[in-house]
């Protein structure tokens, strides 16, 4: 929960995924990046110095994929899925190098994130009618100006089991984008990253990630009938997280639509 998503402050990275490239070669590329910056020992490097040799040590180790023909070999040259694969590349070393965990660690204690709007507009909750017509009920007892908790009425038949519908406002764009790359892995509550984003549906940066690894691992043998979805968005000054546990029956499309009306109503917010 507390390590930290440093992309935005290495690059301007824009949520268009790095399509094509196998989960496998994308492991190998993180684990010699790894290798390269613990060599460098990027953890006691001042930031400027530790953000050059992380970068030298990921084009190194890409352009060596690219020369086996694993990565396209113009990489470099294609602005947004570079920024993409270094932002995918970021989540990988974020969760199996200890030199580039640390380096992250040391980095937080250095910037401090701005800190929400004590309120958010109303409008840009999920409306309460239409949740209400999906059969869930609004929790009152965990509500907060920042988030609003909804649970199915019939827990045992409903797909749809719980929403967590949370918002962030800031006095200007820049600190909602500082914000989220500060909070991604918190937000993300240890979820695997997946492939989707929400860009599509107008999102100006989103992530899609889905069960917690290490918890399904603890959870294995009780074959529990429970899937996971959650939604990190920002659009303008607003950060939103849409939380969607649901019964493995679930579609994703059917998932997707929280997310969808999400972005609608954030959008409605000048």
């Amino acid at each position: 929960m507390k390590y930290i998503f440093i992309s935005l402050l290495l690059f301007a990275c824009l949520p268009i995924h790095a399509q094509d490239i196998p989960d496998s070669t994308k492991a190998e590329i993180a684990r010699l990046t790894c290798e390269c910056i613990t060599l460098m020992k990027l953890e006691n490097a001042d930031r400027e110095t530790g953000i050059q040799n992380f970068k030298t040590c990921a084009r190194t180790t890409m352009d060596v994929f690219a020369s086996a023909g694993s990565l396209p070999k113009n990489w470099q040259n294609d602005q947004k899925w570079s920024d993409n694969f270094f932002n995918e590349l970021i989540i990988h070393l974020q969760l199996s190098c200890p030199s580039f965990q640390k380096f992250s660690d040391k980095l937080k204690e250095t910037k401090k994130l701005p800190e929400p709007l004590p309120v958010n507009d109303a409008r840009c909750f999920l409306a309460d009618e239409a949740m209400k017509k999906r059969g869930m009920e609004l929790n009152t007892n965990v509500s907060s100006s920042s988030m609003k908790r909804w649970s199915a009425k019939n827990m045992s038949t409903s797909t749809i089991q719980i929403v967590f519908d949370i918002r962030y406002s800031f006095k200007n764009i820049k600190d909602a984008a500082d914000y989220l790359s500060g909070k991604l892995q918190e937000l993300r509550e240890g979820g695997a990253p997946t492939n989707d984003n929400l860009q599509s549906w107008g999102a100006e940066e989103s992530y899609v990630f889905r069960e917690n690894p290490t918890l399904l691992e603890q959870m294995k043998d009780f074959d529990l009938d429970i899937a996971q979805y959650n939604f990190i968005f920002r659009i303008k000054k607003i950060v939103a997280k849409v939380f969607v546990a649901a019964s493995k029956k679930a579609t994703y499309n059917q998932v997707l639509a929280f997310a969808k009306e999400a972005i609608a109503r954030v959008k409605t917010i000048k």
